[in-house]
């Protein structure tokens, strides 16, 4: 099968052809607009023998300005017996020049970029011309290779059964989707502030932040900063850290364990846990101070990522500034909610109770789009929700395993501001409303979350119709 975009919903069309030899992957129909191809947008070429009746090639032209295809391509057919020398005199008189030629009396013209609609526009009347139309752009599909994708019912829920629980088809962040338009960008550092990472991960290594040396007084080849011990060696061992990297980051179509949201990104892991499992304000003070300095020293830092949340942790002014430093240099900072089913507005949990106008405080909901029942909530302090129960990711030692969590739930929303932010750079103001105005609302959460909804990727990353 091949699945063809329309009017934004994806549906099945008949195909006898329909992988991509070698690769064993379905393709995808996107087309790309004349503004978007001029932006860059790659156009990637594959095989999809898409059976096109004229009903069909009507419906494509006529929507033609919503949909990805070559900015200075048109496909045209001429009639049979049309002389060489009429071809090419219908052609002069819309601007384009033959580069191609396929099957009887088609070919393959080059016209100005940006032109396409109005080139197709005037060869479609001509005498002589079957039909005009645009060189529409196919590119594999957004479904990686990771060996334990399926488990990942966070980003693609059809309603399998995962660890034993059976899911709801849809209650995902529509990750495939997002992915269609953008897998990510390592121009962008996600700070994971935590028990660090097991940077060796052969699942993870690809997507570590690398200190170019001098960066927060560290050495080239270091990848962050340790403030348990006051060193640059941020290496988890604890695992939470770990599981949390592989939410966000894991190394996407690798034939390897899982994906992240960001299947293409730039971690730094920043450690504040110890062991034990235990931080404190301090060193937590000392971990966002780093990342600050890091992005004085030239690094793009643009979020961090801070799951760590304990009960009965009190109000700290000087956090609470701290934040107020990351909003200065452009941060967002996404937390945790808690995990002891509580009402955060009638008690606090920080940091997600300080309500920085940088921050985001993110509940966790299961399989069934439900609230999951650890997770804590409040309508005024927490603001959406992710996916955070029976969640797969990566473990210290090359290792993957289940965990739940807000402590989950909150790397979705991270990974989710660093895709919208490789496609479309924007202040943190921007990008925080983006994500919170982006969620697919739900009954399960009205009046449990700000917002009333769970993350969805597709609907925040610019250009992502679904």
């Amino acid at each position: 099968m091949c699945r063809l975009i329309e009017g934004g919903r994806s549906a099945q069309r008949r195909t006898h052809a329909a992988t991509v030899p070698g690769v064993g992957l379905h393709v995808v129909r996107r087309m790309l607009t004349d503004r978007q191809a001029r932006a860059g947008v790659a156009a990637t070429a594959v095989a999809c023998a898409l059976v096109m009746t004229p009903a069909h090639a009507v419906a494509a032209r006529s929507n033609v300005a919503s949909r990805p295809y070559v900015a200075d391509h048109v496909l045209v057919g001429f009639t049979k017996g049309t002389t060489p020398t009429q071809r090419r005199a219908i052609e002069r008189r819309v601007g384009a020049h033959e580069i191609g030629s396929f099957g009887r009396g088609g070919r393959l013209l080059r016209v100005r970029a940006g032109t396409v609609q109005s080139v197709i526009a005037a060869l479609e009347p001509a005498p002589g011309v079957r039909y005009a139309e645009p060189d529409f752009v196919m590119e594999a599909s957004a479904l990686p290779n990771d060996r334990w994708f399926r488990r990942q019912w966070s980003l693609r829920n059809h309603g399998q059964t995962v660890n034993g629980i059976k899911g709801k088809a849809g209650a995902d962040v529509r990750a495939t989707a997002a992915w269609k338009v953008t897998k990510g960008s390592r121009k962008f550092v996600i700070a994971e502030v935590d028990s660090g990472i097991a940077y060796k991960h052969p699942d993870l290594a690809a997507d570590i932040w690398t200190n170019p040396g001098g960066v927060g007084g560290c050495p080239a080849g270091t990848h962050g900063y340790n403030a348990v011990s006051a060193n640059c060696d941020p290496m988890d061992d604890f695992g939470h850290g770990t599981h949390v990297a592989g939410i966000m980051g894991a190394v996407g179509n690798n034939r390897r364990g899982i994906t992240g949201v960001e299947r293409r990104a730039s971690l730094m892991p920043v450690k504040f846990i110890n062991a034990k499992g235990y931080g404190t304000d301090f060193r937590l003070l000392k971990a966002l101070g780093w990342v600050i300095v890091a992005k004085k020293s030239g690094v793009n830092v643009r979020v961090v990522n801070d799951s760590g949340t304990w009960v009965n942790t009190g109000y700290s002014q000087a956090v609470r500034d701290k934040l107020k430093g990351l909003a200065a240099h452009n941060i967002l900072f996404v937390t945790a909610a808690g995990n002891s089913h509580s009402n955060n507005d009638k008690t606090p949990r920080y940091p997600c109770s300080y309500g920085a106008p940088n921050e985001i405080c993110v509940a966790a909901t299961n399989q069934r789009d439900r609230l999951a029942r650890f997770s804590n909530y409040g309508v005024k302090t927490v603001d959406l929700a992710a996916p955070g129960n029976n969640i797969y990711s990566t473990l210290p030692g090359g290792t993957y395993g289940y965990m739940k969590g807000t402590s989950m739930a909150s790397p979705m929303v991270a990974a989710t501001a660093a895709l919208v932010l490789a496609r479309k750079n924007m202040s943190t103001r921007a990008l925080k409303s983006r994500l919170l105005h982006a969620v697919d609302p739900l009954k399960t959460l009205a009046g449990k979350v700000a917002t009333g909804g769970r993350l969805d990727a597709c609907k925040a990353v610019p250009g992502c119709a679904g």
